[in-house]
């Protein structure tokens, strides 16, 4: 400060050096080598902070966001797939389709009854089998229109 301005201020104690500590450091060798405490690993230093073994925040957002487009990427595709795979079959061609496969069923069963009573030979037997498994499939679809009302189809 200038001379001629007094202050209360005491510069005595702002000029006095602290005294400097010395570094922990650790004896390493029988010749004397040092090696700083801290750089040596013998210290815990990262296992005393507060966040130690916590996510780090970064990490928790980019996770955030990989969930988000992967549930928007799910809903995405069952949309997609909803709006391919389903057309509602109106009641007209629900009749229709009944109709004609009692219509078919009815066919196979006349050409079942037509059938000799002794079936002897291998293409008969044959045959027989085919018509059996064509009958007992159509029985199922046609069961299967009767009991249900409301039919989902692939749309086209």
């Amino acid at each position: 400060p200038p001379m001629e301005i007094h202050t209360k201020k005491d510069f005595s104690q702002t000029t006095v050096a602290v005294p400097v500590k010395p570094t922990p450091a650790s004896v390493d060798s029988r010749k004397g080598d040092k090696q700083l405490l801290e750089q040596s690993g013998l210290v815990p230093k990262y296992v005393l902070k507060q966040d130690y073994g916590e996510v780090p925040a970064y990490l928790q957002k980019r996770r955030e966001e990989e969930t988000k487009t992967q549930e928007e990427y799910e809903r995405f595709i069952a949309e997609q797939k909803e709006q391919e795979a389903k057309k509602r079959l109106s009641e007209e061609e629900r009749q229709s389709i009944l109709k004609g496969l009692k219509k078919r069923w009815d066919h196979f069963h006349r050409e079942y009854q037509c059938l000799p009573l002794i079936i002897d030979t291998f293409s008969k037997k044959a045959h027989k089998k085919r018509l059996e498994e064509a009958m007992s499939q159509l029985e199922k679809d046609i069961s299967y229109f009767e009991t249900y009302t409301i039919i989902y189809k692939p749309k086209d």
